[in-house]
């Protein structure tokens, strides 16, 4: 009976069960993630992830913050920033034409964020911090100053 079954049938039979495996343990990613309290991030080199418990990611980025004297401010200055942006880009018609000046006022400006990565490569993996200036006032402006250039795309 054995040597009957077709060799076919056997792999697709255990591709079956690995494909239902995979998908219970990817269904479960999610509950565990939250279960466990940890999260998923990308490390500072490599192209690889780290699972580290919140509380340790969350010390890490406090000590960083806190060994390079950042300070909070009381209030969010984004918008009093996007306004002067604005004035001083209107001031420069001679520079920029109508289109150029409305291309370059953000929509809905935001604070920059800020991303934790994990340096592996190190002892005690301390982090290296990324910034993310897109949707900050600033951002268009700064890339045209920074190319010398101006295209609108």
């Amino acid at each position: 009976m054995f040597q009957q079954l077709n060799s076919s049938y056997v792999s697709g039979f255990f591709n079956g069960y690995v494909n239902l495996r995979q998908t219970y343990l990817a269904k479960n990613i999610p509950y565990k993630i939250k279960q466990n309290n940890v999260i998923i991030t990308q490390t500072d080199k490599a192209k690889a992830i780290v699972i580290i418990y919140k509380k340790d990611y969350h010390n890490k980025v406090l000590t960083f913050l806190t060994d390079n004297k950042f300070q909070a401010i009381p209030n969010n200055p984004t918008n009093k920033c996007q306004k002067q942006i604005a004035q001083a880009i209107r001031q420069s018609n001679l520079i920029f034409n109508k289109e150029q000046i409305k291309h370059l006022t953000q929509r809905n400006p935001m604070p920059p964020t800020l991303k934790s990565q994990l340096k592996l490569h190190k002892a005690f993996n301390p982090i290296r911090t990324v910034i993310n200036n897109r949707s900050a006032p600033s951002y268009k402006v700064a890339k045209i100053n920074s190319t010398g250039s101006y295209n609108i795309t």
